[in-house]
């Protein structure tokens, strides 16, 4: 028997400014990872390893200053989220791929540290797969 349990958060004012800042810093740099990861694999027929993308963020953040902002576990995970669907888009079978695809489209949210108060917890979403 498996249980879950949803819980409702009421952020404060600045609280959701900084998570504004860093679901949009992470989505700016999973389209830009996504975009090297495409240009790589029509170039040499593979992705990119999950090393290589944390290896950008120092210089992107040199780069881009605003990407300080974010929480750097965040983009890091973004860089593991991103080079484990393309290691799946590039070996599952079709059907396990589209149920792997409609987990990574139905999650609703960004890994955070755990440091952070006063919730002392990672907070991410879990769907149920069509298979």
């Amino acid at each position: 028997m498996y249980r879950a349990y949803q819980y409702r958060l009421y952020p404060t004012a600045d609280q959701q400014v900084s998570l504004a800042k860093s679901f949009g810093c992470a989505c700016w740099f999973w389209n830009y990872a996504l975009h090297l990861c495409q240009q790589t694999y029509q170039a040499t027929g593979k992705g990119l390893s999950r090393g290589y993308l944390q290896g950008l963020l120092p210089d992107l953040k040199k780069e881009h200053e605003w990407l300080k902002e974010a929480y750097s576990q965040c983009l890091q995970v973004v860089a593991l989220n991103l080079s484990t669907a393309y290691t799946k888009f590039l070996t599952l079978p079709a059907k396990h791929l589209f149920c792997w695809m409609q987990f990574l489209l139905n999650q609703e949210a960004c890994v955070l540290p755990k440091f952070i108060s006063p919730i002392n917890t990672r907070c991410f979403v879990v769907s149920s797969c069509c298979c």
